[in-house]
């Protein structure tokens, strides 16, 4: 038998160990190199994709890391989420241990809006993002490191915030100086300072069609001049490169009541008189502007509210924009609203003019619907049919549970990045506190403690921050409603939709349901749901309510678009 100490004993089994215990070594990670740079964002001061990606490499090689190809890059902004395909598979192969890490020149490459930076902050803690690698910004897989890291992104996320509000500063100061922002009116073109100027002999023909309006010729009359006598429009600002241009009655109804061809440009809320900011040349002269368009003192008024551009905007962009369509022909049928004698009603028409719509005496006329027919059918569809089922629950379940995820990543952020200004609010502070100590100096003195009262003011927003988060961050755990709520507040949706003034709300409620309607003959003939409905209702897991309520829907049902 062989004679061995206690001590010898434990020595054994401790090189044993260590000699059986394999590190997790970084320089074994494989790291994904990520570049993008933004075409929307207009960050110009930001670095190229070929230098982005030089920079890493170059710092790969000096760290010695292993750099999996091929090198994603991608164009596109980071400030909204769930817009690059790129990075979501980026995201989705390092979930799938094809990559233990990720290079990047900076964390603002990353992620400019929270939910992605939490996202990939919630990967660290988790350790499926093993570590981060940046060339212009040094980041330590620990907490203090992620602290750090969160706090980038919250800048970033400001940095991006101030840009847009940049841009848009930029853009009402060159309507002020009388630039016009988009395509250029008809008859004219864009100088360098993006002023419109007369456009040669298609200013004539637009001054002419103007004349003709005003004499009390028909819009069929005037699109038929117009259309015989090769009307051309610029090539965005190349005034040098054309296209032919057709015109229609609904472009030829909306350019009589554009006040720019007399003048005066609005934009926004801006109301501005070109007349006074450089040698405009107008079309139309204001008084035959307003004949033309039947304005007296007394409908002035009703003239701005109907003819407002915004408000146009606003009905065609918020009212089932491009999901109402003419059964006949298959076109998007076209959302407008009637004059203020006829009571502002919503209505779309179809200005398909090959369309075969014919009224009940055969007669071949424009084809329309009200829109409160449509809402109607949305509102009767919706008390006919149970949608609150349980598979539709458990969807419902599952994609709340995800957003639920998304936003307590997002609060935890926030939460660190409080944390830690409030920390450096208390040790500048404690800093202030000594030199207090030693300073005679009374003006001097003074400055510091008109600082450490607004630090402590600050101190206590922090607090009170802290602790709606704190709030927040329990209501979100209790945020996913139960079944009987979840079915409550269904049942609510068809009056929701009668009842609301918000015709941005209605739309919204709409659109969450119905793809499209198709209409014929003033009636809503089919109809396709919105996923995930629409395979809801193909596998029958509605239940119509004028029948058994066990009983689910019927899949051939007429009205159906298939």
């Amino acid at each position: 038998m062989v004679d061995i100490t206690q001590k010898d004993f434990f020595e054994y089994f401790k090189n044993l160990k260590a000699d059986t215990i394999v590190e997790d070594d970084p320089k074994s990670y494989k790291y994904v190199l990520y570049a993008r740079r933004s075409t929307k964002d207009k960050d110009k001061q930001e670095k190229s994709l070929p230098d982005q990606i030089d920079e890493c490499l170059n710092f790969a090689r000096k760290e010695k890391l292993i750099v999996i190809e091929p090198y994603i890059q991608e164009k596109e902004s980071a400030k909204d989420p769930d817009i690059r395909p790129k990075f979501r598979k980026m995201i989705e192969d390092v979930k799938a241990g094809k990559y233990q890490g990720i290079l990047a020149w900076h964390p603002n490459r990353l992620a400019r809006n929270m939910k992605e930076a939490g996202e990939i902050i919630d990967l660290l803690d988790k350790g499926i993002i093993k570590d981060l690698k940046f060339p212009s910004f040094s980041f330590e897989n620990n907490e203090s490191g992620k602290v750090m890291l969160g706090i980038t992104f919250v800048l970033s996320k400001q940095y991006s915030d101030a840009l847009s509000k940049d841009v848009k500063r930029g853009l009402h100061k060159r309507a002020e100086e009388g630039g016009w922002l988009t395509v250029p009116k008809h008859g004219y073109f864009k100088d360098d300072m993006h002023r419109l100027q007369p456009d040669g002999d298609n200013y004539v023909l637009i001054r002419e069609a103007w004349k003709m309006r005003f004499e009390g010729a028909i819009y069929r009359e005037i699109e038929e001049y117009l259309n015989t006598h090769n009307f051309t429009k610029p090539v965005t600002n190349k005034i040098n490169q054309r296209k032919p241009y057709s015109f229609d009655q609904k472009r030829l109804s909306e350019m009589f009541s554009d006040p720019i061809y007399a003048g005066v440009m609005r934009y926004g809320d801006k109301v501005i008189n070109l007349m006074e900011i450089f040698d405009f040349v107008p079309v139309v002269s204001p008084a035959h502007f307003f004949k033309i368009n039947n304005i007296t003192k007394k409908n002035r008024e009703s003239f701005l509210r109907r003819y407002d551009k915004r408000v146009k905007k606003n009905v065609k962009g918020r009212l089932l924009n491009g999901r109402v369509i003419c059964d006949h022909c298959g076109e998007t049928m076209y959302v407008s609203i009637t004059s203020p004698s006829k009571g502002n009603k919503f209505y779309f028409r179809c200005d398909n003019k090959k369309c075969s719509f014919k009224n009940i005496s055969g007669k071949k006329v424009q084809h329309h619907v009200r829109a409160r027919v449509l809402v109607d059918f949305v509102v009767d569809f919706l008390k006919n049919t149970n949608i609150a089922t349980k598979e539709v629950y458990e969807h419902y379940v599952e994609e709340s549970k995800r957003v639920q995820k998304d936003r307590l990543a997002l609060l935890r952020v926030e939460q660190k990045s409080i944390v830690t200004q409030k920390a450096g609010l208390n040790q500048q502070n404690i800093k202030i506190k000594k030199y207090l100590l030693d300073i005679s100096d009374r003006e001097l003195r003074e400055d510091y403690e008109s600082e450490l009262k607004e630090n402590r003011k600050k101190l206590k927003e922090f607090e009170s921050a802290l602790i709606e988060i704190e709030k927040q961050i329990e209501n979100n755990k209790s945020s996913i409603l139960t079944f009987s709520k979840f079915t409550e507040q269904v049942k609510k949706l068809p009056d929701e939709i009668v009842k609301t003034k918000s015709l941005s709300r209605k739309n919204y409620l709409i659109e969450k349901i119905f793809s499209n309607l198709r209409v014929n003959n003033k009636k809503v003939a089919k109809y396709q749901l919105e996923e995930p409905f629409a395979t809801f209702e193909k596998k029958g897991f509605f239940s119509d309510c004028r029948r058994d309520r066990t009983r689910t829907c019927d899949l051939a049902h007429p009205m159906r678009a298939r």
